[in-house]
């Protein structure tokens, strides 16, 4: 789990507007940090899963794995937004989804 200082207020991000990149499992938006370290926030919508403790586990994994990649992304705050189809991945496929991902 990553460390408070590193987590993103997600409420207060929603209203902006950043860079948007996509990929099969996540749109991730990018905006302009002011801290010296990068901060991330994760979305899962009841889209994606129906239940709270479903929604939960997906959030913890992307915490999960952003933990080991923290420091490979240039400084920035960054909301992942969850697709539906994280939803049938294990930790090990998440964390390899979130490493593979390119900002193109």
């Amino acid at each position: 789990m990553l460390a408070k200082k590193y987590r993103l207020p997600i409420q207060e991000m929603t209203s902006k507007k950043g860079r948007t990149y996509k990929s099969a499992f996540f749109a991730i938006k990018v905006f302009s940090g002011g801290k010296e370290f990068s901060r991330f926030g994760v979305v899962v919508s009841k889209k994606v899963c129906k239940t709270a403790v479903a929604r939960n586990r997906v959030r913890r994994a992307l915490y999960d794995a952003l933990f080991l990649i923290r420091d490979r992304w240039p400084i920035a705050d960054y909301l992942i937004i969850v697709n539906q189809f994280v939803v049938g991945l294990n930790q090990k496929q998440i964390n390899e989804s979130i490493i593979q991902f390119s900002f193109n």
